[in-house]
């Protein structure tokens, strides 16, 4: 399978990029959101604002294809199931870790996404993707390597939803040139939605909920599961997913500022000089993509098929 130009590619670089600022600013109103005991109804609150919203929102949006194929709905379907329980597993991580601990944790899933899109769509990474991926893992590893104070339960949980989200990233790629992305990510929502009241069997009393959870479950909608997923999928359509996973990598690092001026969170040295590690390390591959094709003559960078 043949690379795709830089120009074809910067349409997408753009969409992950705000994307990633999106995951960055979600991860502040779900720490104050999912602090509380209830958690499923910090999950209920968070998926119903983004349904409605999304939902709103379709008629601001260009058709992108047929809505009601058969495509769509399995894939609503499916990443309707992923959705749940990532947005569980994250649920219960930010109850017990830090947000920017938690932003890092799922941005781990570049490395499921490159090698689930290699196996099942072609999507060959090259050496400069991996040369990226180790620059910014370090970057990961630095910011928050060797600290004893992890609660084990809540890196698992935030391992957890990285795999479910980075399973999404794959399947839209895999359809993202014949699907409506904004009405399977509403579809998607609301059979999420349903999933929920199969799963806990009861309709949460949100007049009786902390008013913590209403509000900022509804901006994490918003900022989550509306938006950010919405311009992940958009992505998509120009972007391979890997590359996508790869600029996703830059959300702790805007986590950091906006941890410190919400939450209070003063990020160490270390956090700061991991960011900027994971930064250069996400540039990497996104440079050379731009050089290659200013220069598709080059033996290191000219594309295979």
């Amino acid at each position: 399978m043949a690379n795709p130009s830089w120009s074809h590619r910067r349409p997408g670089i753009a969409w992950a990029a705000a994307s990633a600022l999106m995951s960055a600013a979600f991860v502040v109103p779900w720490k104050l959101a999912s602090g509380g005991e209830d958690e499923a109804t910090a999950v209920f609150v968070l998926l119903l604002s983004a349904a409605v919203l999304n939902t709103a929102a379709l008629p601001l949006f260009p058709r992108g294809g047929e809505r009601w194929s058969p495509t769509s709905i399995r894939l609503a379907l499916m990443l309707a199931l992923l959705t749940f329980v990532g947005n569980v597993a994250s649920a219960a991580a930010i109850a017990r870790i830090s947000a920017p601990l938690l932003s890092v944790l799922q941005r781990s899933e570049v490395l499921v996404v490159a090698l689930v899109a290699w196996a099942f769509l072609g999507e060959r990474p090259r050496a400069l993707f991996w040369a990226g991926c180790t620059i910014a893992g370090a970057g990961l590893w630095w910011m928050h390597g060797g600290r004893a104070d992890l609660d084990f339960e809540g890196v698992v949980f935030g391992l957890l939803s990285s795999v479910a989200f980075g399973a999404m990233l794959v399947a839209v790629r895999h359809a993202a040139a014949t699907i409506d992305t904004a009405f399977v990510n509403a579809l998607r929502l609301w059979l999420s939605i349903g999933i929920w009241f199969l799963v806990h069997q009861r309709v949460p009393d949100l007049l009786a909920a902390d008013g913590a959870i209403l509000l900022y479950g509804s901006l994490t909608g918003l900022l989550g599961p509306f938006l950010g997923r919405l311009f992940s999928m958009n992505s998509s359509r120009t972007l391979e997913a890997r590359y996508t996973a790869l600029l996703l990598l830059g959300a702790p690092a805007l986590t950091l500022p906006l941890a410190w001026f919400f939450l209070g969170t003063i990020p160490s040295s270390a956090e700061l000089e991991g960011a900027g590690l994971m930064l250069a390390g996400i540039s990497l591959p996104v440079l050379g993509a731009a050089r290659q094709d200013r220069d598709p003559a080059s033996p290191a960078l000219r594309p295979r098929s």
